[in-house]
């Protein structure tokens, strides 16, 4: 020993070999951690030592351990690794931090939590219905579309969106709704919306308010063994205070729309002198002397709800396009390659049950769970239904194409069968994981820029998206929805690398085929549809970058990077005024503890990283 340490083979050895020397100090080193984790990988490092590209010269397909030992170990200098980790921690706050004119929730303030606006529905309720006590309820945000479109139609100047937080109602309602039996959506995550499960039940009523806690809407569904005969009509002051309406501003009317349920009375006010924000009818019905409906009527009330993106259908295309190739022919490749023992079983496993356990996850924290223990049951089975469906596809998947991608660009998957291989201390896997991570923040950044260019050329951007908005209302949802973009990581990324791949075979030409693959998945990434010529390029050159980041980093790096994506699209403001501010610090620590995590893991350690400082400290 020298110092301590293991003393250099090269003041015996003068002649020795620099790469030999660094191999042999490798596998002394006191942490296990650092030394090669198996033979292979302690040949490859060996000067001509590269079984890997013998492999590859020799048409072989090489195995995912000695693609694993290929790459050396990938050690970040502290000083490359501080750039990476402070540049990733400099545009998180930025994200967080500068305003976000693209997203719906950074401009339209959310001060009332969900526990007021649901108190606020349920003193309406029990007022007008004492016979509400028990049952099931669900409440939560929605966004009101149609509004955003109308807005769009009658304001075409640049600054169209200006004031968009303090519109009334504005563009983000609140649902409460309540049922004498259990609320069971039909959607296989379980989680109740405005209109699933549908409003059919005798008993059931819902409620709609605004941000601050204004009626919107009253409706309830009688039960059909309520005592009929007439009554007297019912008073509607109280339902015109909830609303903030003053009744003398009012005039009856002749009703125009036809209630939701049954009915024996309809009533109808038009608004004598029309102001900011008021609506310009309330039509209401009662049924035996009782409020069953109560709608206030605005300008873009009796629209349509506007149709779907173009960027949603054909994200929703190329979802069923790749699971039909998935299971098509995946299924044919997936046994071929476990009879002759090319697929990586160990890594289909894994990623499998990553898979699923995510999945599961996800509807654990975001789903609407009942007491009811049938209806939890069929919950739990459409759930566990739709985790096992995209587990098994994965694995299929994984068999059928990871060995065609081993044996044509192996070094896409080097850090990938490293984290397989459960070596979370690998200095390659960090590096990976924080070029994903720096790689996608910037990206998020980007995406803000661009919303903006259309005020470049005078013209106004497309409506704020409304991304997270019914993420708001549970208070474990925060943690849902990233067990759910891990699960989306997961499938996206190695959808993406199944697209690639068969885009590059059948094509033969490297570059023709990775730029049809730019055009194709361009159009998904298009998350705003007008001005489409200038937000469509825009959407291109995002692509580009993803793929590069997948092409030349690899695997591990795109689905990190798609994570960190898809978690700073969820509900992140840090303005205190907000109720969800303390959801938003956490998502932040959460990312930011991941980076700081790839950041050390880089660098060799935290042995490494105090090693080296004191190394740069004078004596």
């Amino acid at each position: 020993l020298k110092d301590g340490l293991p003393r250099p083979p090269s003041d015996v050895a003068h002649d020795l070999d620099p790469a030999i020397e660094r191999l042999i100090l490798r596998c002394l080193e006191r942490d296990p951690q650092l030394r090669p984790a198996s033979a292979l990988q302690a040949a490859a490092a060996l000067p001509g030592g590269d079984p890997l590209a013998a492999a590859l010269a020799a048409g072989e397909t090489p195995s995912p351990e000695m693609v694993a030992a290929f790459g050396g170990r990938g050690v970040v200098s502290v000083r490359t690794g501080s750039l990476l980790l402070g540049s990733a921690l400099v545009l998180l706050a930025a994200v967080a931090i500068l305003p976000g004119p693209e997203m719906l929730l950074r401009v339209v303030p959310l001060e009332r939590p969900p526990e007021f606006l649901s108190g606020v529905a349920q003193e309406l309720i029990s007022r007008f219905v004492p016979s509400a006590r028990s049952g099931s309820a669900a409440f939560g945000f929605v966004t009101d579309r149609a509004y955003l479109a109308y807005r769009a139609e009658h304001d075409r100047s640049p600054g169209c969106w200006k004031g968009l937080g303090q519109a009334r109602p504005g563009p983000i309602r609140f649902w409460y709704r309540w049922s004498p039996a259990a609320l069971v959506a039909s959607d296989p995550d379980g989680e109740v919306t405005e209109t699933d499960p549908a409003q059919v039940e005798p008993g059931m009523m819902s409620v709609s308010l605004d941000p601050r806690g204004r009626l919107l809407s009253f409706r309830v569904l009688p039960d059909p063994a309520a005592p009929g005969g007439r009554a007297a009509g019912p008073d509607w002051g109280p339902l015109f205070a909830a609303a903030g309406l003053q009744p003398e501003r009012f005039r009856p009317a002749a009703p125009q729309r036809v209630p939701h349920s049954f009915a024996d009375a309809r009533f109808a006010w038009e608004s004598s002198s029309p102001s900011s924000g008021e609506p310009s009818r309330v039509e209401a019905a009662s049924l035996s002397g009782r409020p069953v409906a109560f709608d206030l009527q605005f300008p873009w009330s009796s629209r349509e709800e506007p149709a779907k993106p173009i960027a949603w259908t054909l994200g929703d295309l190329a979802y069923l396009v790749v699971v039909l190739i998935a299971w098509i022919g995946g299924i044919v490749l997936a046994r071929r390659n476990w009879r002759l023992k090319r697929g990586d079983r160990r890594g289909a496993f894994r990623v499998g049950i990553s898979l699923l356990a995510a999945a599961l996850a996800s509807w654990v924290l975001r789903a609407d769970h009942t007491s009811d223990v049938a209806s939890e049951w069929e919950l739990a089975k459409r759930a566990m239904g739709s985790a096992l469906f995209w587990a098994i596809t994965v694995w299929i998947v994984y068999l059928a194409l990871e060995p065609l991608v081993r044996a044509r660009w192996p070094g896409i998957l080097i850090s990938w069968n490293r984290l397989l291989a459960r070596d979370f201390r690998d200095p390659l896997v960090g590096r990976d994981v924080l070029i994903g991570a720096l790689t996608a923040i910037g990206l998020r950044l980007v995406l803000r820029g661009e919303y903006l260019v259309p005020l470049l050329f005078r013209r106004p951007p497309t409506a704020p998206a409304a991304i997270g908005v019914w993420s708001l209302a549970k208070t474990p949802y925060e943690a849902g929805l990233l067990a759910g973009d891990l699960r989306t990581a997961l499938i996206e990324g190695l959808g993406t690398l199944v697209l690639l791949l068969l885009f590059r075979m059948v094509l033969r030409n490297r570059w023709v085929a990775d730029g049809l693959l730019v055009l194709a998945l361009s159009f998904i990434l298009l998350l705003w549809d007008e001005p489409f010529a200038i937000y469509w390029p825009l959407a291109i050159g995002r692509t580009i970058l993803w793929i590069a980041l997948l092409t030349r980093v690899g695997l591990l790096s795109f689905a990190t990077g798609l994570f960190f994506w898809y978690a700073l699209l969820s509900p992140i403001n840090l303005d205190a005024s907000n109720f969800y501010v303390g959801r938003s610090v956490a998502t932040i620590l959460v990312l930011a503890a991941i980076a700081v995590w790839s950041f050390v893991t880089a660098v060799g350690g935290r042995a490494a990283l105090a090693g080296e400082t004191r190394a740069a400290v004078p004596a």
